[in-house]
């Protein structure tokens, strides 16, 4: 069995004597007579995860809860004969964070994806209190809420930050298992902490760093205990990570449909001069998609349809229409000039995804008996980044702010670039809204991806009716 507790390490230069790095990480006691044949029954190792390498004359301390009173902080020393330093080694991630304009570590002129810090503590090193038992687990269903246990800021306010915590949710995991990414703000030295389900004591891994696309968003990467041990289980003993037992509510989304996903697809944008981008769309009703109008056309504003357009059902599973066809398929109602949905008849022979009511009233007010303020919600679409050896959409959870009686739905799902033309969703699965846009902060543009705004049910029953002359399909 193991125990373990959040631990804030400092890197000193031995050559300066002042501190050149500092990350978070997590301190593991194995208490197993049988296992570790020390006679206490007790081993004790620090991990923590570094994007620079410390060479062989740094020194090593870390510090913890129970060492910290007040603006007084003790550290212990880590024997530098004890300290191991493993490359991290995942082509998934390699290849994932290739593909983003900035990330943790990026500046790092090894080209590494940084490294494992793994140190066998003797007894005079050890811990006595304040821990807690531990399970690896691995985790299959997203979104999952979870709690971040790092020290943000640790080169300057450790006795502040230690042991900061904070909830989030994971928003997507690769096909392999690597790794996870979550919607939670990446902090300076955050990198080493531990993630765990929310009120549990199920750990599924380590936070990596970030990764961000300029001007349109970020994502945290949070590397999985599978990475991690594949690198040090031979400093470990008894490492075992176990399949996750099955959620409580407040974990997932697991009591949302499953085909949730497959109602929503990517889509594949080409311009009149080639230029391609990418948004999402929802399948309304066989053969029928809905997205925003932007995403087809580029601008809001603009008027002019594309030249290609692909439909990404699945990996498998692609549609692409050019030129005329192309044009014969999109549908805008209003002429573009009211709101920002547009329609687009595909070939798909799958359902629909199950919409909520909602009505516009006589005087033009949306009228929100199907949703109200303080409901949780979630939100579905391809943003960021589009894998396509791996068609899954992020998710993310938030609630309902704010309802504009013009249509518009406020809410604090996360909706990021490329999301726009995905699902807002309630508890029960049923589309609420279309996902539009996110907010932007007028000063330094920084994405507010917390703060999305999506188009309303009955604007999107108005837009139907102007489309094909009915108020919808029976799902609508």
């Amino acid at each position: 069995m193991y125990k373990s507790t959040p631990i804030t390490f400092l890197f000193h230069s031995s050559a300066e004597e002042k501190v050149v790095d500092a990350c978070s990480g997590v301190y593991l006691e194995l208490d197993d007579p049988k296992v570790s044949g020390t006679g206490t029954g007790k081993q004790a190792w620090v991990i923590g995860l570094v994007h620079s390498y410390l060479g062989t004359e740094i020194n090593v301390a870390y510090t913890c809860s129970e060492l910290i009173g007040g603006e007084s902080i003790r550290w212990i020393s880590v024997p530098r004969e004890g300290v191991t330093l493993e490359a991290i080694q995942s082509d998934e991630l390699n290849s994932f964070i290739s593909k983003w304009s900035n990330y943790t570590g990026k500046n790092n002129t090894t080209g590494s994806l940084g490294w494992i810090l793994c140190a066998k503590l003797p007894e005079y090193c050890t811990l006595r209190n304040s821990l807690q038992k531990i399970k690896f687990v691995e985790g299959d269903q997203v979104p999952l809420n979870v709690k971040f246990e790092s020290c943000p800021f640790a080169l300057t306010m450790v006795e502040m930050f230690h042991s900061y915590i904070t909830h989030g949710w994971l928003n997507y995991k690769n096909a392999k298992g690597d790794f996870w990414l979550s919607d939670l703000k990446y902090m300076d030295n955050m990198n080493g902490g531990v993630v765990s389900l929310k009120n549990s004591n199920e750990s599924l891994g380590l936070i990596w760093g970030n990764v961000e696309r300029k001007s349109q968003g970020e994502l945290l990467v949070v590397l999985s205990w599978s990475v991690i041990f594949k690198l040090v289980s031979y400093r470990l003993k008894s490492v075992s990570i176990a399949k996750q037992a099955q959620l409580k509510l407040e974990n997932t989304l697991s009591s949302l449909p499953q085909k949730i996903s497959d109602n929503v697809v990517a889509l594949k944008v080409w311009n009149c001069i080639g230029v391609q981008s990418w948004g999402s769309g929802v399948i309304v009703e066989p053969g029928l998609l809905i997205t925003n109008k932007h995403v087809i056309t580029g601008d809001i504003n603009n008027h002019l349809f594309p030249n290609r357009l692909e439909i990404w059902h699945s990996e498998s599973e692609v549609e692409c229409f050019e030129g005329e066809i192309l044009s014969s398929k999109i549908i805008v109602p209003f002429d573009g000039e009211s709101y920002d949905v547009a329609f687009v008849k595909c070939c798909t022979k799958r359902d629909g995804i199950i919409l909520s009511s909602g009505k516009r009233l006589k005087d033009h007010r949306v009228s929100y008996d199907y949703v109200k303020a303080g409901d949780k919600c979630h939100s579905i679409g391809y943003g960021l980044f589009m894998d396509e050896q791996r068609m899954t959409p992020l998710k993310s959870t938030g609630v309902i702010t704010k309802l504009d009686y013009s249509g518009t739905i406020i809410s604090s799902a996360a909706c990021w670039s490329g999301c726009s033309g995905g699902a807002l969703v309630n508890e029960l699965g049923e589309m609420v809204g279309l996902l539009s846009s996110n907010g932007r902060h007028m000063g330094t543009g920084e994405v507010l991806q917390d703060l999305n705004f999506s188009v309303s049910l009955p604007v999107i029953r108005q837009c139907y009716l102007d489309s094909f002359g009915t108020n919808g399909p029976s799902r609508l």
